[in-house]
């Protein structure tokens, strides 16, 4: 390496959002005050959490195991120097966040005799999909002079037109 001398630590994550029961990556880099970043070959580092009841650090894993905050704390030993930084990680619950619904076919024509079925789907708040397996739905629109919604889900055309329908 230079004559530089050891300037600062970082740590990136490869998300900014980390859930119960989930995981992100860390990447921990230093630098010189050249602004040269140093080969990781060249150092030794560790991470650690403050918090190890929300998040928990297994090598530059960082696993979420209940809600609330941690501090996490990457250490670096270059040269028999020790730099360190902190980033803070919300840990949050998934849970169900909004619901989507989408119908079987994306047009309905007057002479279509079945209709389309609307088929609801839950989204966690991670973007995954949530079971709502059980859940009660009731349909509607203010559309009913272009279209005909049954307590089922089921819509059926009257007229042409446009029409917004209601989960």
């Amino acid at each position: 390496v230079s004559d530089a001398a050891f300037e600062s630590v970082d740590i990136n994550l490869s998300s900014e959002h980390l859930f119960v029961g989930g995981s992100i990556d860390a990447k921990v880099s230093a630098v010189l005050d050249n602004g040269q970043e140093i080969n990781p070959r060249d150092y030794s580092f560790s991470i650690t959490s403050d918090n190890v009841a929300v998040a928990a650090v297994e090598g530059t894993k960082i696993k979420g195991l209940a809600e609330g905050v941690a501090n996490i704390t990457a250490e670096v030993e270059f040269n028999g120097e020790k730099k360190q930084k902190t980033i803070s990680v919300s840990v949050e619950t998934i849970e169900l966040s909004a619901i989507k619904a989408s119908t079987d076919k994306p047009f309905i024509s007057l002479l279509d005799e079945v209709g389309a079925q609307i088929s609801v789907r839950g989204v966690n708040n991670d973007g995954s999909e949530s079971s709502i397996d059980g859940a009660v739905f009731t349909y509607e629109t203010i559309d009913s002079d272009i279209i005909e919604v049954t307590e089922d889900g089921f819509v059926k055309a009257i007229s042409a037109g446009k029409a917004d329908i209601k989960v």
